[in-house]
């Protein structure tokens, strides 16, 4: 464990470390090398371990009816997915965006970009076409 090298460890349980950094005692845990046990169930989500999240998916026991928006985003992205490993948080935020872009007022999502980033991708003679529609919108609108 690279992470812990340089560092005076103590186990203190399976996956679990202690180090002393300064005057305080710090907790490491190491979400790969936990027990596959009841207590740690919600722990082996974030594990990115496919047989890990089965695990938790199979033994976690919610304690609220909606539980966690983004634990219920990963656990339906997983179960979709057959648990494809890795899942970057990157890559869950883009997913996320994608999904629930919809709900979003397209103004407000449009503000984000600057002009240039909203042209990008369409032809000059579509730009060209709608310009002349607005053109045309206006003559009629002040005649």
């Amino acid at each position: 464990m690279k992470l812990l090298s340089g560092v005076s460890t103590k186990k203190v349980a399976k996956g679990v470390y202690e180090i002393q950094i300064l005057s305080r005692k710090i907790r490491i845990i190491v979400l790969s090398r936990l027990p596959l046990a009841q207590r740690n169930a919600v722990l082996a989500f974030f594990s990115f371990d496919a047989e890990s999240v089965r695990f938790a998916l199979a033994n976690y026991k919610w304690h609220m009816d909606d539980g966690s928006t983004v634990i219920n985003q990963l656990l339906e992205k997983y179960s979709l997915e057959g648990i494809a490993m890795p899942y970057t948080m990157e890559q869950f935020q883009k997913d996320y965006i994608k999904a629930h872009i919809g709900v979003l007022d397209p103004e407000e999502v449009l503000s984000k970009f600057k002009a240039e980033e909203r042209l990008k991708g369409l032809r000059a003679e579509e730009i060209e076409f709608y310009l002349e529609k607005l053109k045309k919108g206006k003559r009629t609108a002040t005649s």
